[in-house]
């Protein structure tokens, strides 16, 4: 391919090395998948017409496509159901006491595990929590089990879902929540 005019005819020397590589690189980034790009951007402005795109900053549009990675414990706190045991109390169940804590505690990075590991995504909608419960979405929900089923939680994504054992102390729950995060992922999930 020739990168310009003639340019199969030049050698690279020092003095046209910087437009050798500026070249190379429009080619190598835009030129070879203009076709592929242009159709693809076709297809989407039938869709989303580029008139409505150009109100939005590019940080903002990624906040629409990808959602928010910024996780308020409060605004998951507000957002949550619970299941089975922990019904009865909500938050004020032991083990959801010590979970939350343990939430609160958790770095950024954790966080965004815990996020993945119950939802599939490592992102809050950009409404917030409350945004799991739009479109064929649900909200997120804390489901007790005896710790014979299982002495790690589970995480049930397609429902948005995690199974928490009804563990005995808060370091019980911190211990086992940190391997599950750590040694979980992928299709490992239930």
């Amino acid at each position: 391919v020739e990168l310009k005019e003639g340019g199969s005819d030049l050698f690279v020397t020092k003095d046209n090395l910087a437009e050798y590589v500026k070249l190379f690189l429009k080619y190598y980034l835009y030129d070879r998948s203009q076709a592929q790009l242009t159709t693809f951007l076709k297809g989407f402005h039938e869709i989303i017409p580029q008139s409505f795109l150009s109100i939005f900053t590019e940080d903002e549009f990624e906040r629409i496509m990808c959602g928010v990675s910024d996780i308020s414990v409060a605004d998951w706190k507000q957002n949550v159901t619970y299941r089975r045991e922990f019904k009865e109390e909500g938050e004020n169940h032991p083990v959801i006491v010590w979970f939350w804590e343990a939430v609160t505690e958790l770095s950024t990075e954790d966080r965004e595990k815990l996020l993945q590991f119950i939802t599939g995504s490592s992102r809050v909608p950009v409404g917030g929590f409350a945004g799991f419960e739009s479109g064929k979405s649900m909200l997120i929900s804390i489901e007790s089990i005896t710790k014979e089923m299982s002495v790690f939680p589970r995480a049930h994504t397609c429902f948005n879902r995690m199974e928490l054992p009804l563990y005995d102390t808060k370091e019980e729950l911190v211990e086992r929540l940190k391997f599950a995060l750590e040694f979980t992922n992928g299709f490992n999930l239930e």
